[in-house]
């Protein structure tokens, strides 16, 4: 059974705390970003005859 490897002791706490915010704030992001593109994906396939 493998164990995911602790982060290493010398990584300062806050600095993985911040960097889980980026990453959350990134996704979100991207996750918004790709509803608009389906949003717009699908008005224009009701807009097609």
């Amino acid at each position: 059974m493998e164990v995911d490897q602790p982060e290493p002791a010398d990584t300062q706490p806050e600095d993985i705390s911040e960097s889980k915010v980026e990453d959350c704030k990134m996704e979100s992001t991207e996750t918004e970003e790709r509803s608009t593109e389906l949003k717009t994906e699908i008005k224009e396939e009701e807009a097609q005859p």
